[in-house]
């Protein structure tokens, strides 16, 4: 519309006609919203904005990403306005971003301001003037060499207009069009643009004046499929005619003001617009710049109030929905619409331009919807989570803020629920199996790629196995997340997951750590690498972790996060529990007990800036918990939220449970304020999250026994900018949301070790070896469909012995069986299955002279003891560890077989033991090591998880 530059004249001679409303007081009875899906209305195109390259710099990219991306602080428009510039020299100032635009899914309209001055009465680009009839011809090859220049080059052309305004002729581009110019147009050249989606008039006021000759005429309507117009000086209404010819109403440009586009309340009058637009069966609504001091970005790029408003539209009312029938003015200032989706999702938007809260009794009429999850953009709120609202017998009550546009996402309960806009997930409550005999080798394995998941409710814990010290984030609709794993090798898992609740382990930020060998009568139980930090910044994945064993700091950098390489920069020094946070091209560590601190790194994060910011943000950080601890605040989770800075911590206040606080500041370095965030349970530890579609967790932790520290997903609300953590301060244990059941498939698995056989000699990513292994020591090339396991030199017991190899034990039940053949084991040997921790069991083969037995080891006194012994005349062994986590019941049993089907217990039942001197969970651990000399080999078939 407006060059640059230029002032819009008439933004004072043609005020936008929004409606003017009273303000009522609250009214105690709260008003029935029926939705009735059966009920259709127009299909829902989509939600757009005007980029104008060329009259003012291109979107960037990542402006691109925000306006048409769909996650969580994006816009999710889909519909990209551009202008077909006069000259083609021209034509390429825009294509990256629109190229970048349709990559993401959005539609492109293109409009021309004028033809050519050469085809025109005035020779001019301004001021008017018409297409000459002798340049019908050529105006349509200008018009059809632009989407031709435009599919070249990635960015096809959806919907094109013939002239922007027709009936405004002002001093910069522009071209004076009657109806007989576009029915005559259309007549002699609308065939030659039958291919493409032809859009007139584009009036400055729904002019039908100018539209109703095109439909009425037989020569022009057929070549015509949408219908458009602005919004300057008219009030949408609804276009009968248009309808009835089969044409979609399209809203393709208007502004409510040019006000600063973060100004609040006026914000809401895009809502008020949007709505008054749908209700009038627009099938899209465009607005004028996306980027401009009053457009959906402000000019530094940022999401402004009111792109959040659009977006409550844009995000979830998807292009190919339909309006269905609902109460459209339940109140005098509230306004509704509701859309069905193809797969049967409901969606109602609620636009509440009072000053009261208003309470909507909705009623839902032939749906499967069972609840609605609740997003709001106000004065405080950006999209903004408010919880789940469920249907009884079709029926729920509905709060809608003051001054608000609230987005009610429905789904229905014979499909799977969603954590985004357009897709669905949840989780497993356990992940356990019960115990069943050992598949044949011949059989597949027991893992996530041999099952097929059905769909389940998410509850908690999210993963029964030990993930302790998460921290994850978010790269578009994938999450990744880093845990501990202490003194194993490789560190630092890399785990991914699409729904916040299955995870896969997909790679490891390192192979192995220095000084962790078992080695010279050293070990690194309870040290090695803790507590990591996650983050993603400008294509650049970025992992830290600190080593008590080492007494430094590592950050790990990789472009490829799932595949490598990484390179690694080290920081003399501990710096606990520490955070890395980018903020304006500036890199820091948060870190600290109780005093928490905050030192900058230099700009690439891979040393101690000189001269740089170093000091304590957060002095006594515990003390907003009570005032005697027995674990002081720790566990820095530091970001940067709607322009606020919040510090999650963990601090276990004497005689209450592990709490999780918050704190939150406008600036960086403070000042802070805190409080109390959540305090059940002991969930506590962690970050948090938000969902593509806006929803907000807590990704936290509870220690659980012997299994160790295990995830759990807290539901986070926003009052007045704190996160409210919890279900009435309670962490729920069903969280309202259906994924795959896939369990702890992902972290754990079955393995026939047949790599070698397909020339593979990596173990699968779910294996880590207890401490650095000694590669001399292991091999799956030397006996083909067999782990090796082959002694390289004299060790005492079973925790000093390298080359143990373990999963993660899981709950509430986990059975583990091995197939083992002795036959290379030397006197003095000792290999098998064993349930490590500080006081662990071992079920396994000893070769004592010529004399071989079944012997379980016992070390729950910490003194290994042998509970039994049994005689033992063949080569081949099925041995098997059965643990029962439920109600931390902590137990384990052991059992070997002769044949693999018949089982018989041996020795005691393990009390397992969480103890701090390992500071792991449970595991799994296949081992062989000798007492007497090096070199006997002892060879696993499979290891089978049931």
């Amino acid at each position: 519309m407006i060059n640059i530059g230029q002032w819009r004249v008439r933004e004072l001679i043609l005020p936008s006609l929004l409606g003017l409303f009273c303000l009522y007081t609250v009214q105690t009875e709260a008003q029935v919203v029926s939705i009735n899906p059966a009920t259709e209305y127009q299909t829902i195109r989509g939600f757009g904005g005007m980029n104008g390259a060329g009259w003012i710099s291109d979107l960037t990219t990542a402006q691109v990403d925000t306006a048409f991306g769909s996650n969580q602080g994006q816009l999710g428009l889909s519909i990209m306005r551009m202008r077909i510039d006069p000259s083609s020299a021209n034509w390429g100032t825009q294509t990256p971003s629109a190229a970048r635009a349709h990559s993401l899914g959005a539609i492109l309209l293109a409009t021309p301001w004028s033809a050519p001055a050469s085809m025109k009465s005035n020779k001019s680009l301004v001021n008017g003037g018409k297409l000459l009839p002798e340049y019908y011809s050529a105006y349509a090859t200008h018009l059809l060499n632009f989407t031709n220049f435009m599919a070249r080059n990635n960015a096809p052309i959806y919907a094109l207009s013939l002239q922007n305004e027709p009936d405004w002729h002002p001093n910069y581009e522009s071209g004076d069009w009657a109806a007989s110019d576009f029915v005559n147009f259309l007549g002699s050249q609308g065939s030659r643009l039958s291919l493409l989606k032809v859009l007139a008039a584009e009036s400055l006021n729904f002019n039908q004046a100018l539209t109703d000759p095109i439909l009425k005429s037989p020569t022009a309507s057929p070549y015509v499929s949408i219908i458009g117009g602005h919004l300057y000086g008219k009030a949408p209404q609804d276009y009968a005619l248009a309808r009835s010819k089969g044409k979609e109403l399209w809203m393709t440009e208007h502004y409510t003001d040019n006000s600063d586009g973060n100004a609040w309340p006026s914000a809401v009058d895009v809502g008020t617009e949007l709505h008054k637009c749908m209700a009038a069966n627009f099938n899209a609504y465009i607005w004028w710049y996306i980027r401009r001091s009053y457009g959906l970005l402000s000019e530094d790029g940022k999401v402004s109030k009111r792109g959040y408003i659009m977006s409550q539209y844009a995000r979830f009312v998807r292009p190919g929905y339909k309006r269905i029938g609902a109460t459209e003015n339940p109140y005098p200032d509230v306004f509704v619409t509701a859309y069905k989706s193809p797969d049967d999702k409901i969606v109602m938007v609620v636009v509440n331009n009072g000053t009261s809260q208003r309470t909507l009794n909705v009623t839902l009429q032939g749906s499967k919807v069972s609840s609605f999850t609740k997003y709001s953009t106000t004065q405080v709120l950006n999209v903004g989570y408010g919880g789940t609202y469920k249907l009884v017998s079709g029926t729920s009550s509905f709060a809608v803020d003051p001054k608000s546009v609230t987005t009610f996402v429905g789904e229905a309960a014979a499909t799977t629920p969603s954590l985004s806009a357009s897709s669905s997930s949840s989780s497993s409550s356990s992940g356990g199996s019960s115990v069943s005999q050992p598949l044949t080798k011949s059989a597949a394995s027991v893992s996530a790629s041999s099952t097929t998941a059905a769909s389940v409710e998410a509850s908690n814990p999210l993963v029964w196995a030990d993930v302790p010290d998460p921290d994850v984030i978010r790269v578009g609709n994938v999450y990744y997340m880093t845990s501990t794993t202490m003194h194993m090798s490789p560190g630092v898992p890399i785990m991914k997951s699409t729904d916040l609740v299955n995870w896969s382990v997909v790679n490891y930020a390192y192979d192995t750590q220095a000084g962790v060998n078992l080695e010279n009568g050293k070990n690194a139980y309870g040290k090695g690498s803790w507590a990591s930090s996650i983050r993603y910044v400008n294509g650049t994945y970025y992992v830290s972790t600190f080593s008590y064993t080492s007494n430094k700091t590592y950050i790990f950098k990789t472009k490829d996060i799932e595949n490598g390489p990484w390179t690694t920069s080290t920081l003399n020094g501990v710096y606990h529990d520490s955070s890395l946070f980018f903020d304006n091209g500036r890199v820091f560590l948060a870190y600290g007990s109780d005093d928490i601190k905050l030192i900058e790194l230099t700009a690439d994060a891979s040393a101690i800036k000189q001269g740089g910011l170093n000091q304590t943000i957060i002095a006594k950080a515990s003390s907003v918990a009570g005032s005697s601890f027995i674990v002081a605040a720790e566990g820095t989770h530091l970001q940067k939220i709607n322009g606020r800075y919040y510090i999650s911590l963990i601090s276990w206040p004497s005689g209450k449970g592990r709490s999780q606080i918050i704190y939150r500041a406008s600036n960086l370095t403070g000042p802070y304020e805190g409080r109390v965030a959540l305090q059940d349970q002991g969930v506590a530890q962690g970050g948090l999250i938000d969902t593509p579609s806006g929803t907000w967790y807590a990704f936290l932790f509870r220690d659980s026994g012997a299994v160790g520290r295990i995830p759990y997903l807290v539901p986070v609300s926003w009052q007045d900018g704190w996160p409210v953590m919890g279900v009435a301060g309670k962490v729920p244990q069903k969280l309202g949301f259906y994924v795959a059941g896939q369990g702890v498939n992902g972290i754990v698995s079955s393995d026939e070790f047949n790599e070698g056989q397909q020339s593979i000699y990596k173990l699968p990513l779910v294996w880590q070896w207890n401490h650095n292994p000694d590669n001399n020591g292991w091999s799956l090339a030397k006996k083909p469909g067999y782990l090796r396991l082959t002694t390289t030199r004299v060790d005492a017991d079973f925790l000093s012995a390298r080359n143990s190899l373990t999963q993660r034990a899981y709950g509430p039940q986990s059975s583990a069986v091995v197939a083992l053949e002795t036959s290379g084991m030397k006197d003095g040997d000792y290999a098998g299955l064993g349930a490590l921790q500080t006081q662990y069991g071992l079920i396994g083969v000893k070769k004592s002279g010529n004399a071989t037995a079944v012997v379980m080891t016992d070390a729950s006194t910490g003194t290994p003891k042998e509970a039994a012994t049994i005689g033992l005349t063949q080569n081949r062994i099925y041995l098997r560890i059965d643990m029962d986590f439920r109600n931390q019941t902590d137990q384990a049993k052991f059992y070997y077989s002769l044949d693999g089907t018949s089982w018989k217990v041996i020795g005691n039942t393990l009390h397992m033991t969480y103890d701090l001197k390992q500071f792991i969970g449970y595991r799994f651990a296949l081992f062989n090591f000798g007492t007497k000399s090096a070199g006997g080999s002892a060879d696993f078939d499979y290891f089978r998880l049931q």
